[in-house]
């Protein structure tokens, strides 16, 4: 799932990252010719609905990942730091998050109990 930390994730959501999403999901369907070979049911709701992602502050990053981890343990996490029409200033700014805000939390919760997952 794509994964974006920022201070302010509403405004990053409004201002960039739902078009760039949008975009990169589009260029799949394109590709593919077909929405539902690129995991999305013909059907369905967008596939870039903000709730299904992980584009939060880093503090909610990191308690949604601990929470995933307790249902279904995982031992790395895989993202892209960029996808298109996102610019390297900010992606590096989301990287930074991740590095400083996001991880070490994470390796917070290794040392006591996962919380229970949301219902």
């Amino acid at each position: 799932m794509p994964l974006w930390a920022s201070e302010d994730p509403e405004r990053d959501w409004e201002t960039f990252y739902r078009s760039a999403i949008e975009y990169q999901y589009r260029q799949y369907e394109n590709w593919a010719g077909d929405p539902s070979k690129v995991g999305v049911k013909a059907d369905s709701d967008t596939p870039w609905r903000r709730e299904s992602m992980l584009v939060d502050t880093p503090e909610n990053i990191a308690r949604r990942l601990r929470e995933i981890r307790a249902s279904a343990p995982f031992h790395e996490v895989v993202f892209w730091y960029r996808i298109p029409h996102i610019g390297h200033d900010r992606a590096m700014r989301h990287l930074e998050l991740v590095a400083q805000e996001v991880l070490p939390r994470i390796r917070e919760a290794e040392l006591s109990p996962a919380p229970p997952p949301r219902s």
